[in-house]
């Protein structure tokens, strides 16, 4: 269920490619920096896209460094086969975003998680980068919009398709997508939710620590999927120097 599940995110990855398009703004913020933590990193199925797209794009991207409350410690080591140490290593012990220890990386990026983080959370998270760090990257797929809410459940037909187009086809992943939508459901319930606790610039920017808002520059950018009618929102930070 769990495979099958991802499998969704695999197919709006390699379907939509929302990366493409996002590679060149990030590789903008990075700038010089040849290392980033990557928080969050789930399943990393995110930096696989992201590599590709620079990849396609003919840009050298730094290493990003995976880690997670949770590591996917496999899915981290096959990417690292894949792409090379020197644009992916991981972290194979848990790292919580709200108090990160044991690195002096000072990038740090954030894709598709931020939204999870209550207000409390987020807060922490920012007084944190403030303390520790000199660059954040927010990365969202979604906005709290209407639009949103309607492309999410009008999305929900090509999801029936993944199993046929996932990297392992399993009877029992066709059974409940195909057959029996139970995980078409819950990924457009994840969706929906996801819209809804989407933060907007603003609220982030009244969440970051007074004394700190002088002391980045901040840059909010919308950009286009490559292949559907959707916006990324990215929230960058870097230190003034």
């Amino acid at each position: 269920m769990r495979e099958a599940y991802l499998d969704c995110f695999t197919f709006v990855h390699r379907t939509y490619q929302p990366y493409y398009r996002l590679a060149r703004t990030i590789a903008e913020w990075s700038g010089d920096t040849n290392k980033i933590l990557d928080l969050g990193s789930g399943g990393a199925e995110h930096v696989f896209a992201l590599l590709q797209a620079y990849k396609k794009l003919g840009i050298a991207p730094p290493q990003f460094v995976l880690s997670d409350l949770y590591p996917n410690v496999d899915a981290y080591a096959k990417l690292q086969k894949k792409f090379g140490d020197n644009a992916v290593t991981y972290i194979n012990y848990p790292v919580s975003a709200l108090n990160i220890e044991g690195t002096d990386i000072r990038y740090w990026s954030i894709f598709t998680a931020f939204h999870h983080f209550a207000p409390a959370d987020a807060r922490q998270l920012l007084q944190q980068l403030f303390l520790k760090g000199d660059g954040l990257c927010i990365l969202e797929y979604t906005q709290r919009s209407v639009y949103q809410l309607v492309m999410m459940i009008c999305g929900f037909p090509l999801l029936l398709l993944v199993p046929f187009f996932a990297r392992k086809f399993r009877l029992r992943k066709m059974l409940f997508t195909t057959i029996i939508p139970v995980i078409p459901l819950m990924a457009i319930f994840d969706g929906i939710v996801s819209i809804l606790r989407s933060y907007t610039k603003e609220e982030i920017l009244a969440l970051m620590p007074p004394d700190s808002r002088d002391a980045f520059h901040v840059d909010y950018k919308e950009v286009m999927w490559r292949f559907a009618p959707l916006k990324a929102t990215m929230f960058m930070l870097k230190r003034k120097h």
